[in-house]
């Protein structure tokens, strides 16, 4: 199978990762079905507007995984930088829970996850990876949040 590049003046590429980051002290805010919703709605926006190309996205109620493609001149951290910042401020504002209690502070945690994919080396096993979250596992059952898949 080929390897499908994006095209643009003068330049193809291939730039897709696999971004995980936590709820702030792990709470498990993500189990709500409808700030889930919402938080998906959120991220679709802020990708459209910011040419992040969500590919995958799935959650266990205290973190969040995304499976995703950008321009070349975005940066990994300002990619998350846009999808954290975005999405913490526009849920705040539209579930005043969650400027509370332990998350009064920070939505998302501080740190995050980030991994270049390549092609056909590890695209699959990471898809299939972050649509597997939520879903039963021998060490621990979660309740599957199915988001969307691209």
């Amino acid at each position: 199978m080929p390897v499908i590049y994006t095209v643009a003046a003068h330049t193809r590429y291939f730039i897709r990762y696999h971004i995980v980051w936590i709820v702030h002290r792990r709470r498990e805010i993500l189990a709500n079905e409808e700030i889930t919703k919402r938080l998906i709605e959120v991220l679709k926006q802020v990708g459209e507007e910011y040419e992040i190309r969500l590919l995958e996205i799935g959650a266990d109620g205290d973190h969040l995984h995304l499976f995703c493609e950008t321009l070349p001149e975005c940066s990994p951290a300002w990619v998350v930088h846009k999808l954290k910042g975005i999405s913490a401020r526009i849920l705040r504002d539209e579930f005043p829970g969650l400027r509370t209690g332990y998350l009064r502070g920070n939505l998302w945690g501080m740190g995050y996850y980030l991994a270049t994919v390549g092609y056909q080396t590890n695209e699959a096993a990471v898809r299939a990876y972050v649509r597997q979250q939520g879903k039963t596992t021998k060490i621990k059952t979660y309740r599957q949040l199915v988001i969307f898949r691209s």
